[in-house]
Formats: C-alpha cells, structure tokens, sequence
C-alpha cells in the first residue's frame, strides 16, 4: 500500500493501521478515524473560492500575525484519528512538521451538500479534544457561520485570531467571495460596484490574489488596483 492512490471507493471500505493511512496518497485527501479511511466531500465552486481566499487572505499577512496558512492540510487530532481542515492555521513559533501533531491556532470548515452533519460534529468535537483554539465552520451558499466551542455550533460573525488582538468579520471576507463571483459572471468585466469594492479593501487582504490573472493582465492600472493587498 506504500504510496499508492486509492479511490473514493477503496478508502471508504478500508480498514488500516496509522503507518499505512500515512503512505496512502490519495486525491482529495482522505481523513482517518479509529481504522477506517474516510472519503472527503469533493469541494464545488463556493467551497473551493472559499476556501483559496480563506487561505490566500491569512497568507498575505503571515509574518504581522505570526500564523502560517496552509489548506487541506493533514492535522493529527489524536493517536488514531486524522483530519484534514480545509483552512488550518498554525502558529509560526510551532514545531515544524509534515503532518500536525500540535495544536493548530484555528481551523476552518468549509461546508459542501455531501457533508453530514453527524460527520462534521465529529470531526470538530476532534478538533476541541486536541486543543485547537479556535474552530470554524462556513455554510458558503448562505454564508453562515459558525464557531464551535464546547460541544456547541453557535452562529458568529467575527473570527478572532487565538492569542491576539486580530479580529475580522467574516462578513468582509464574503465580500471577496461575491467580487470573484461577479468576475465570473461577467466574464471578466471590471466590478463597477463601489461599496463592494470598499468591502473588499479589509485591511490589505489580498484581492489581487483572488481574482483571475487573465484579468490583471487585461486591465493594468484597473479600479480595483488601488484595493488590492500586498503581492
């Protein structure tokens, strides 16, 4: 079984020991529990611009906030079990390491129609056992969100970051999710919406980074030029 991909379809009947789940490569990542491979929800369109901007926005300031961003990235939350946010946060003063054994400071869940939610409170009751700080689910059709903390789902607008002053709500963060939307739907047309532009400024994220580079090179010097973050 050393590095080989599997299936959908095998990794869901699998029974294995932790060193083999270790050596399976499979795509999307699969998530272990108790012995068993788990088969992730495939990510559509929402969840997957959710999840690059959640991703791309905390990379833009990884050194001011002392945080590394990374997605779909393999958190061991207990000695046989292994979850895969798709939005992980970790302290920059962590150990380094390939798959997570240390608390991450906050986890991100991004909801997809296969998901249950049986599965899901599972995999963040997981999350709190092991430590993690902060853990976040987004409903991105409705965009809902939710922080789950002892044993609860409770509705919450503003993500505050473990350790820190930072704060953000996640209201602003949406607002990148509809301005790549709107290029999307416009076929590349430049937003003319000044109040979702003016959303989309929060504090230097990076919109640049969110929005396709056929347009940027299609229109240098461009309205959104003067909000875009950092490169």
């Amino acid at each position: 079984m050393n590095g080989r991909t599997i299936t959908h379809t095998e990794a869901a009947a699998s029974l294995i020991s932790v060193e083999d789940y270790l050596m399976i490569t499979a795509d999307p990542d699969c998530e272990y529990v108790a012995g068993v491979v788990e088969k992730r929800a495939v990510g559509e369109y929402d969840h997957a611009t959710w999840q690059i901007i959640l991703g791309a926005c905390f990379l833009a300031r990884e050194k001011e906030l002392g945080v590394i961003s990374r997605t779909e990235l393999r958190v061991q939350t207990g000695a046989d079990r292994s979850r895969v946010p798709d939005v992980t946060l970790l302290s920059r003063s962590a150990p380094s390491e390939q798959i997570i054994t240390h608390p991450p400071l906050a986890v991100f869940e991004i909801l997809s129609p296969e998901d249950s939610m049986t599965r899901m409170l599972e995999k963040l009751a997981d999350y709190e056992r092991m430590g993690i700080g902060a853990i976040w689910v987004i409903e991105p059709n409705k965009q809902l969100y939710f922080r789950f903390r002892q044993g609860q789902l409770t509705p919450a607008t503003v993500f505050e970051l473990p350790g820190s002053s930072f704060s953000v709500p996640l209201g602003e963060i949406a607002a990148l999710h509809r301005l790549t939307s709107r290029w999307r739907n416009k076929k590349g047309e430049c937003p003319s919406s000044a109040p979702l532009l003016q959303q989309a400024r929060l504090a230097s994220l990076p919109v640049r980074i969110c929005t396709p580079r056929r347009w940027w090179r299609a229109h240098p010097g461009s309205c959104a030029e003067s909000i875009r973050g950092p490169d």
